[in-house]
């Protein structure tokens, strides 16, 4: 449970500090790029991770996520500068529906208990 309260506050002050910056610059793309270079720093500072390069998986998965991620930070300030914060994040709430239910019939994810309050608490 904990780790869902953490997603959502991250996930509001994305769109919060999208908000407030969106008066500097129209699209924060230089923003995304320092969030992906502190990310990726502090990643090595944490964690050490032993990287092969020789052996690293470079494929057409790897390549499409590293063009679609940031591009999905770029949208949402988009999406934030032309229908305001709150459309997007009711959008982003809406767009939870899929995942869910892809989760339920598809991968057959039994949903009780806890797991119903943390879908709740979610959307709200």
């Amino acid at each position: 449970m904990i780790y869902l309260i953490i997603s959502i506050l991250c996930s509001v002050s994305v769109g919060v500090l999208f908000k407030h910056i969106r008066a500097k610059t129209p699209v924060n793309i230089f923003l995304i790029a320092v969030n992906y270079l502190c990310a990726i720093i502090a990643t090595f500072i944490c964690f050490h991770p032993k990287i092969d390069f020789e052996y690293a998986a470079f494929n057409n998965f790897t390549i499409s996520l590293s063009v679609l991620l940031p591009l999905v930070f770029i949208l949402l300030s988009l999406s934030i500068q032309h229908s305001g914060i709150i459309k997007t994040d009711i959008a982003q709430r809406i767009s939870l529906v899929i995942p869910i239910a892809c989760s339920y019939w598809i991968f057959n994810e039994t949903i009780a208990g806890f797991k119903w309050i943390g879908i709740v608490t979610g959307f709200i």
